[in-house]
């Protein structure tokens, strides 16, 4: 906590710091990032844009990457998943070689839309081959769910069925 005035609007009490530029900043003059905001990114705890920050530095880094972000979610949302028992429906879509992996999650909407997210920020519109295992875990007298679940990439073009404008109906 510091005592020096707030670098924005020159209040007397600053007790915040920016988490980019560490100036002192107030708490009405605060910009603060929760953990939701970006909530199917995979940050690791170094470049997690989780904490507090000033107008400026708010503008310049985190309306970027919060664009780019909700672009991506964008995406994801319009992923189509097939499952691993949907060989049927699967069986003509090339798979790429990219696989992703999720070990732990709390639900399994979630999970789904973090595979997603995964997917549409590598370039993909489909996941094949879809695994989600779910698993109870007893913590003391607590009964906790745990998801985990495994996806392949894959591009699926949007062509309908073919027709030839040229070829006749067979007469009877």
């Amino acid at each position: 906590m510091s005592n020096s005035p707030c670098a924005i609007c020159n209040a007397s009490k600053a007790p915040n710091t920016c988490r980019s530029c560490d100036s002192s900043i107030c708490k009405s003059c605060l910009e603060f990032v929760s953990d939701e905001t970006f909530e199917f990114a995979d940050y690791t705890e170094a470049n997690s844009p989780i904490g507090s920050y000033c107008s400026s530095c708010y503008t310049t880094e985190i309306v970027p990457a919060l664009e780019t972000y909700n672009e991506i979610l964008e995406r994801a949302k319009e992923v189509t998943v097939f499952s691993a028992d949907q060989g049927k429906e699967t069986r003509l879509i090339k798979r790429s070689d990219l696989k992703f992996q999720i070990d732990e999650c709390e639900d399994k909407d979630v999970l789904t839309m973090r595979l997603a997210y995964m997917a549409a920020k590598a370039g993909y519109n489909t996941l094949v081959d879809v695994d989600l295992v779910y698993s109870k875990v007893r913590d003391g007298s607590f009964k906790l769910s745990n998801w985990r679940g495994t996806a392949t990439a894959a591009n699926m073009t949007g062509r309908g069925p073919v027709t030839n404008p040229n070829r006749r109906s067979p007469s009877r």
